[in-house]
């Protein structure tokens, strides 16, 4: 389900699904979670894994192995790239986070691959990512290739736009914290880890106070873009909204992760 509340101080209230995912292997734990978020146009953006049936993800009208756009009310936008449908993007196998880059429009997405070729994608309307055709970089135009291919696979998960052309994503299998710089064509200029830790890193976000968060299974960080350091959260921050997003984000995607630690 994706579901919206309404915020009474510190109480949410007034449930209603805006989305149901029908999945072709109902009561599946494996790739059934996802990230969501409000992109620069207004619209809610959801990731919805295949949920270990591979061919769904090519199939156009299930939207299982998606990038999904719609409304805040949960309709179909009207500018959707197939019209009466919610799928934005397809051919996506088990994706983990994604986040949008003002500077550029560009909306940049993680997918954690088989056994090999974990993926860095830059989504865009209409875009088919290959999954199951397609694993990697298959030079075959009626896919679109991802802009980083990470072999040995590593579990891209969260990521995260600190600066235009500049994002940090995390990795589960290393619990490393990576820096990528993109040319403003899309091409990679540079990627280094940054920071890391004995447990996976889940979810990363950019905070409004210029610091970045992420989440592993023992709790929240933050890490210091301009002073790198990582420290626990002060409980005190979170009414800057950020731990809301996060732990929303750690509902959808634990079952993910699941999968992935025990193949």
């Amino acid at each position: 389900h994706i579901r919206r509340y309404t915020a009474t101080g510190n109480t949410g209230s007034s449930p209603f699904d805006l989305f149901d995912v029908s999945s072709s292997a109902p009561g599946t734990i494996y790739h059934n979670g996802g990230y969501i978020k409000f992109g620069p146009d207004g619209k809610l953006y959801a990731q919805v894994g295949e949920f270990h049936q591979e061919p769904q993800a090519q199939n156009q009208t299930s939207t299982d192995g998606k990038m999904l756009r719609m409304s805040p009310d949960g309709s179909v936008p009207t500018d959707n790239p197939f019209p009466g449908s919610l799928v934005y993007a397809w051919g996506i196998r088990n994706a983990f986070g994604f986040d949008f880059d003002a500077s550029n429009g560009r909306l940049i997405a993680t997918e954690a691959g088989p056994g090999s070729n974990d993926e860095i994608n830059i989504i865009t309307k209409g875009g088919n990512y290959g999954w199951p055709t397609c694993v990697g970089r298959c030079g075959n135009p009626s896919f679109t290739d991802p802009i980083v291919d990470l072999n040995p696979v590593v579990t891209p998960t969260g990521i995260a736009t600190v600066a235009p052309n500049v994002y940090y994503f995390g990795e589960w299998n290393t619990g490393d914290l990576v820096r990528l710089e993109l040319s403003s064509s899309g091409s990679v200029v540079s990627t280094n880890q940054v920071y890391t830790q004995s447990e996976g890193i889940i979810a990363v976000e950019m905070g409004l106070n210029g610091r970045l968060y992420f989440t592993s299974p023992d709790g929240i960080h933050t890490y210091d873009i301009q002073a790198p350091s990582s420290t626990p959260l002060d409980l005190t921050l979170i009414i800057l909204g950020i731990a809301a997003t996060i732990a929303a984000t750690i509902a959808l995607v634990y079952t993910v992760i699941r999968y992935r630690s025990n193949h």
